[in-house]
């Protein structure tokens, strides 16, 4: 197998949707491998019932999974593809009480679709605190997508509140052109009043900092490694 020109993280809720539009506009949409099976944030899923048997089948069948592609972009652990060459490995982050308020009220409106976490929240009718507890949610970067992954694997990571600048930077990096388009909306009608709420209650934000301690100071690492000031 050849050297890919990329491997994308793609954390949920964290602008991947719109960096996966520029991507397809610059590398074509047949020279993308989107992956997108593994459910990196249900307990249930494979990679999370057997994480080294996961990783080992998933090194085995790389090659021919990639096989005609360019990138490889999704939501997967990032070892997933520790074996394979690749120009850049990328991601963008999002601070994880945005990232959180955004996936709840994302997957409020969402149907399950067979994702055991999912369909708990939503058979529960779990409030936003509640869901900030969920361990897979809590630590949704430290312990889900990069779980035991030291940042200096990364070539290059992004952030959701200076996404134009930084793929800027990327576009420097990959030496082709990437243009973000318009943002993804949340499709919840309340999340605007959901944010502004949280946000005046300063007690409230302050617990969940609290909770999302693990995924702040992964985060804050990440941006003094890769967010140039």
């Amino acid at each position: 197998m050849t050297q890919l020109e990329m491997i994308s993280v793609h954390v949920p809720k964290c602008a991947g949707t719109s960096f996966f539009r520029a991507i397809e506009a610059a590398y074509g949409a047949g020279s993308i491998r989107r992956d997108y099976d593994d459910r990196p944030l249900d307990p249930a899923a494979p990679m999370n019932l057997d994480p080294d048997g996961w990783l080992a089948r998933s090194a085995e069948a790389a090659p021919g999974a990639l096989r005609g592609f360019r990138v490889v972009h999704g939501h997967f652990h990032m070892h997933k593809y520790r074996g394979v060459k690749a120009r850049l490995r990328v991601t963008f982050l999002r601070d994880p009480v945005e990232r959180l308020v955004s996936h709840y009220a994302f997957w409020r409106n969402r149907p399950g679709a067979g994702h055991a976490l999912h369909e708990y929240v939503l058979a529960q009718n779990l409030t936003l605190d509640a869901f900030a507890r969920l361990p897979f949610l809590r630590t949704c970067f430290s312990q889900v997508f990069f779980r035991g992954v030291d940042l200096g694997e990364l070539d290059f990571i992004g952030f959701h509140d200076r996404a134009g600048a930084d793929m800027e930077r990327l576009s420097a990096l990959a030496g082709v052109c990437l243009v973000l388009p318009v943002a993804n909306p949340n499709p919840d009608p309340g999340y605007r009043q959901m944010v502004e709420a949280l946000h005046a209650d300063t007690a409230r934000l302050g617990r969940l900092r609290d909770l999302l301690a693990d995924d702040i100071a992964f985060y804050e690492k990440a941006r003094a490694l890769h967010a140039p000031a």
